[in-house]
């Protein structure tokens, strides 16, 4: 729901979602191998209107919903939990399109009376949208150390059940936001969630100001990659949150080990809550922005809670 009131509606805005080229088939041999297939198995799951969960085999419809659109003036574009928000929010180093561009979230129907986001996308550039011919993992941090394995993803940490896209100027207005909401979720951005019955939003989080794009983050807290869709001649096409909700299709002998690569890092524990507390929690993000971790079939499996969350559970992401 946006701020006018209105309900967005099931379908895609102009520009549709762009194809892809890629064809997501084959053994996977490398973490490159994976980083191409994975996010291009998802965006054709997106224009197919379902997905086939590897481990049961079953298939889940999905629709995708425009719900406004987000001002990026300066061509920067943050992907964070919005109640883990800090001063000077990185940007992805990925430079995207200035302007005003749309963002849809794209959910799956898990029962008949449980949906999730699945995806949630910024679309960027001209009308009609290039195809997407290859992708990049948003990064806030030059890339170091060893290249990423199979499953391996740089992503940002969700401790409040919830992301978001905006801008920089609209990341400086939220912090301060939060801070005067202290936490009551009466904030216009929490308010616009609650309103909204798809739990996603677009919002100002200051009267007048630029807007961000909030949505829930699949079964809730964890770290969350974002891809950008690039064009053959290297033009960002999209941004694409994956909030992991399924196993993907590649052979069991190509999925990683269970144990993290790298550590999960200690921002995604933080209580949002505790303004006592808020120092530490900035800082906590503020050392750890950026970090691999992996997708597992048992991590998603374990997060499995169908519940719609009310006002305690919503703050603490359960």
């Amino acid at each position: 729901m946006d701020e006018s009131g209105a309900t967005p509606t099931v379908g895609l805005p102009g520009p549709p979602l762009p194809s892809c080229s890629i064809l997501p088939v084959g053994t996977v041999r490398d973490g490159a191998d994976w980083q191409q297939q994975h996010p291009s198995w998802l965006l054709r799951a997106l224009h197919e209107s379902s997905i086939v969960d590897r481990p049961d085999q079953r298939s889940y419809a999905i629709s995708v919903h425009p719900i406004g659109s987000i001002p990026l003036p300066t061509g920067q574009l943050v992907a964070c939990d919005p109640y883990l928000v800090q001063a000077a929010q990185p940007a992805f180093l990925q430079p995207v399109p200035a302007g005003d561009h749309p963002v849809l979230v794209a959910m799956a129907t898990i029962t008949d009376d449980q949906r999730r986001t699945l995806a949630a996308l910024v679309l960027l550039g001209t009308d009609p949208l290039p195809a997407v011919t290859s992708w990049q993992l948003g990064r806030t941090e030059e890339a170091t150390g060893d290249p990423l394995a199979i499953g391996e993803f740089v992503g940002y940490p969700v401790d409040a059940g919830t992301g978001c896209f905006a801008g920089p100027a609209a990341i400086d207005d939220l912090l301060v936001a939060m801070a005067q909401d202290e936490g009551m979720l009466e904030d216009r951005l929490s308010t616009a969630l609650e309103l909204s019955p798809l739990e996603a939003a677009v919002a100002s989080p200051q009267p007048g100001g630029p807007a961000v794009a909030a949505f829930r983050s699949g079964w809730g807290d964890g770290a969350y990659p974002t891809w950008i869709g690039l064009s053959a001649d290297g033009r960002p096409v999209l941004a694409m949150t994956d909030f992991l909700l399924f196993t993907d299709p590649w052979e069991p002998a190509d999925e990683p080990a269970y144990s993290p690569a790298r550590p999960v890092i200690a921002a995604a524990h933080v209580a949002v809550a505790d303004a006592g507390h808020q120092d530490e929690r900035q800082s906590a993000a503020r050392d750890h922005s950026d970090y691999a971790g992996r997708i597992t079939a048992a991590e998603a499996a374990d997060a499995q809670r169908p519940i719609k969350p009310g006002f305690w559970s919503r703050l603490f992401g359960r």
